[in-house]
């Protein structure tokens, strides 16, 4: 999806998921042996990763920031930061 804010065009791309773990998988799976044949962070053109959990919690997430920490399989979305410090925090992503 493209969209234009203030003048700036953005590339973003949409993910929901209704797991309980609230996981999002940044590959694209397919065919009978469901190989991977994408991952999300190859795409260098892609500026945001737009994404709903099972509760209707929001998070804009700059695809940078996912390259930078070396995510390239999934992320959990939280509300909250992980007890430990540890893992991708999503909760800083959540849009109010």
């Amino acid at each position: 999806m493209i969209v234009e804010k203030d003048g700036e065009f953005k590339t973003v791309q949409c993910k929901c998921t209704d797991t309980k773990s609230n996981a999002i998988d940044l590959r694209s799976k397919g065919g009978t042996k469901g190989s991977i044949y994408d991952i999300l962070v190859d795409h260098p053109n892609l500026d945001y990763l737009f994404c709903v959990d099972s509760t209707r919690n929001l998070f804009l997430i700059p695809i940078n920031d996912l390259v930078q920490e070396n995510i390239r399989h999934s992320i959990s979305l939280r509300t909250k930061p992980t007890s430990n410090g540890q893992g991708f925090q999503t909760c800083v992503y959540l849009v109010s």
